[in-house]
């Protein structure tokens, strides 16, 4: 800026004129100056010589200078007048230090999320490049922009505020395998300068989708059986990266964590790429162990990537009743007729529920007036069968024929004992489900006279 004072010319009409020299060169408008016309104020005459982009290689040590000229317009009246300003300037020649690149990443984005990243690059004041080429690239030497890897990236442009630039690189959604390297580079044309700056982006699984679902799924659950509750937890594969891992908390009604030795209530965790957990109970109890009530199961999604954070945990809760056992039941049934020579079955059943945690001890023998046989003494057929359940077994003993010796009373008798410790596993304060059932068949031979 020059400024001229021409206050002694007030009562006097005067043409000024103003010029611009840097080095003894006269300047003009172009390309690499602007030259503001001069404006008069308060007897001030003040020029602006605008320098586009500074040089060192110029304008290091360069002298611009600014001459008035005072021309009367009437001659004679006064003298003209001549007189000038020079100032050096001194130019830092341009590096890496006076631009400064930065990615700015608010927070961890949660797979899925709308997420941004922002590269922001400050220049030095007055900076006049505009800096719209701007590339994001997962390598330093990337041939390709991320936006063209990466159908779900998309570039936005460079927003400039004074010497502030800012390059948004918005990711819709945000997946695990986003969780990366970033390299935001800036190309300063008018240096021929590229500068950079990089910085990993870590991205956080999704809380997973979790459901317990009980084994049997329907019906009452009776106590001294097994009882199987599964865990499993699903992730969304379209925006989280396979296979991960998982890991669980299992909690009774009381609010307590069930520890993975627990003995009674087995824990099964997840292994490997599995996402399934189970809880066995052998057995489930109504005694002191109180199994009743509602259970939760928390599952928490992880990866081996260390840009990758594990998922806020997931609950899911499934209450559980628990029934007294209904008692063991012994029937005898026949087929075919008592009769000499003929051809009879007797068949001892024996009913207990299903997923009983013991087989019960069953005893099938013959007593007469003289003796008391065993089943497998009776020197007769006999098969032992238990349906698919297990909680059905037949002991069928074959007469074929009928004779004599068979006549007597046939004796089934079953009983089982369930031995289950509560949570502390002290034997002292054991809780014990006995049963015990039998039954008979008293079978006279007859003999048909013809």
């Amino acid at each position: 800026m020059c400024i001229a004072d021409i206050s002694q010319y007030i009562d006097t009409s005067v043409s000024v004129t103003m010029s611009w020299r840097r080095n003894n060169t006269v300047l003009t408008n172009g390309s690499d100056f602007t030259i503001s016309p001069p404006v008069m104020t308060n007897n001030q005459y003040t020029g602006v010589l605008r320098i586009n982009s500074l040089r060192d290689e110029l304008d290091n040590g360069a002298s611009y200078n600014c001459s008035v000229s005072v021309t009367p317009n009437t001659p004679f009246i006064i003298a003209g007048n001549d007189n000038s300003s020079a100032v050096t300037l001194t130019v830092a020649r341009f590096d890496i230090n006076h631009v400064d690149i930065s990615i700015n990443i608010p927070s961890v984005p949660v797979s899925g999320d709308v997420f941004n990243l922002s590269c922001v690059i400050v220049g030095p004041p007055n900076f006049v490049e505009n800096l719209t080429s701007v590339r994001w690239t997962y390598y330093l030497q990337g041939s390709q922009d991320v936006a063209s890897e990466n159908n779900d990236a998309t570039l936005v442009p460079v927003v400039r505020n004074g010497n502030i630039f800012t390059s948004v690189l918005t990711l819709d959604p945000v997946k695990t395998t986003d969780a990366r390297q970033y390299y935001c580079q800036v190309a300063i044309s008018v240096f021929s300068y590229i500068d950079r700056n990089n910085r990993d982006l870590t991205v956080q699984i999704p809380p997973p989708s979790v459901s317990v679902f009980p084994n049997p799924p329907t019906g009452p659950i009776y106590e001294s059986t097994s009882y199987l509750l599964t865990c499993t937890a699903t992730v969304n594969t379209t925006i989280v990266d396979t296979p991960v891992t998982a890991s669980v908390v299992w909690s009774d009604p009381s609010g307590n964590v069930i520890p993975t030795n627990d003995t009674r209530r087995q824990v099964i965790p997840p292994t490997g790429s599995s996402l399934v957990s189970m809880l066995l109970f052998q057995p489930i109890d109504t005694g002191l162990n109180n199994d009743g009530g509602t259970y939760t199961c928390q599952m928490i999604i992880n990866s081996g990537n260390s840009l990758i954070a594990s998922s806020q945990p997931t609950n899911t809760t499934l209450p559980v009743t628990v029934e007294s056992l209904p008692p063991m039941t012994v029937d005898f049934s026949s087929v075919g007729s008592f009769e000499l020579g003929q051809s009879l079955t007797i068949t001892c059943t024996i009913k207990t529920v299903e997923r009983l945690v013991v087989t019960p001890l069953i005893t099938f023998f013959k007593i007469t007036k003289t003796d008391i046989e065993m089943l497998s003494n009776l020197n007769r057929p006999y098969s032992i069968t238990t349906d698919d359940t297990g909680s059905v077994t037949n002991y069928t003993l074959i007469l074929d024929p009928v004779r004599f010796e068979d006549a007597g009373m046939y004796t089934c008798m079953a009983e089982f004992n369930v031995t289950g410790f509560n949570n502390t596993n002290d034997p002292s304060t054991a809780t014990y489900d006995y049963q015990e059932a039998s039954g008979v068949f008293t079978l006279n031979v007859t003999c048909k006279l013809n």
